[in-house]
């Protein structure tokens, strides 16, 4: 099955998508969050109609693995923070946002596209950043109560937080993806070859348009001013962030004596971290209180938009150099 754009096509797509926003944030802005659930419905349908029942009981056969790999998710990037705090590297007003970055769970969508794009295992990377998503339900909520620079002591909210995430990773995620293997189930013979090329272009396309209405939010919310130079002050940090953890997520991979797709799979699941989770927890645990959110959402799309650039040039290096 082909997908359209190779890594650097993704990235001129990804261009296009983020300087529509910046130059049309009005024109294209909606104030509920039924677009961007509608996008993420539609990936994991399309990826439900990709699924290979009996691929994904061979991938979760080694319990071992995948709890070291659930592990990693968390513990790499917050030993990677306070390593570069303890040295100076980073300053303790901007240790909160780091640890909050560090805490979030890997980000769905993009680790299955880009693991898919670079000749890895799709499947395997849907399975872990699943999973990473519902163990960060509890884990990112109880991280965050004991950071002093936000101050969040408020078990109602979390329990709010855990009780309504793990409904829209049901509703959003797990229930579209249970369907789309259902419908390849039901039309196996007729239709699963004419709608193979749109279920493997689909997710491509999903966060192409999730880019896009993070952006439009950001700006309708802040402004373009703010927004370029919160971006500025975030953009180098970020860069640096990203690049050490993905070194330290490559080596790691190796280490796991993995299977070479499924090596990709765990190297963009270990280095891609999710705003589409982190931007609603941050702001559900802080009461609404907008001002104190802005500084620790913004530097979150920093890092998104990033990983986003880095990720399709990485996937286009890995795919030429590294898959056979």
């Amino acid at each position: 099955m082909r997908v359209f754009p190779n890594g650097f096509g993704y990235l001129f797509l990804l261009l296009v998508a983020l300087g529509t926003a910046w130059i049309l944030p009005t024109g294209l802005h909606v104030k509920s969050n039924w677009p961007t659930h509608a996008i993420i419905v539609v990936i994991f349908i399309a990826q439900g109609f990709n699924l290979n029942s009996e691929v994904v009981k061979s991938e979760f056969s080694n319990f071992r693995s995948h709890a070291l790999i659930q592990l990693a998710v968390p513990c790499v990037p917050l030993g990677l923070v306070g390593i570069s705090w303890a040295s100076g590297i980073i300053e303790d007003n901007h240790l909160g946002s780091f640890l909050i970055l560090a805490c979030l769970p890997t980000t769905i969508s993009t680790c299955v596209v880009y693991s898919q794009g670079a000749g890895g295992d799709p499947l395997f990377a849907a399975g872990v950043a699943g999973f990473s998503n519902i163990l960060s339900l509890l884990f990112f909520p109880l991280v965050c109560s004991v950071l002093p620079q936000i101050g969040i002591h408020n078990p109602v909210a979390v329990e709010t937080f855990i009780r309504a995430g793990f409904i829209d990773l049901l509703v959003l995620v797990f229930f579209p993806f249970l369907a789309g293997t259902l419908l390849r189930r039901r039309f196996e013979n007729r239709f699963v070859k004419k709608w193979n090329w749109w279920a493997g272009n689909l997710p491509f396309l999903g966060v192409l348009s999730l880019a896009h209405l993070s952006l439009v939010k950001a700006l309708h919310h802040f402004g373009h001013e703010r927004c370029a130079q919160e971006g500025l002050n975030w953009m180098i940090p970020m860069c640096f962030a990203f690049w050490a953890l993905s070194i330290v997520s490559w080596i790691l991979s190796g280490w796991m004596k993995l299977r070479v797709e499924q090596r990709v799979a765990v190297f963009f699941c270990l280095s891609q971290k999710s705003l589409a989770t982190g931007a609603p927890l941050i702001l559900l645990l802080l009461g609404g209180r907008e001002t104190d959110a802005f500084f620790l959402v913004f530097p979150l799309i920093v890092y998104h938009v990033v990983q986003l650039f880095f990720g399709a040039a990485i996937m286009s290096a890995i795919k030429a150099k590294c898959i056979k």
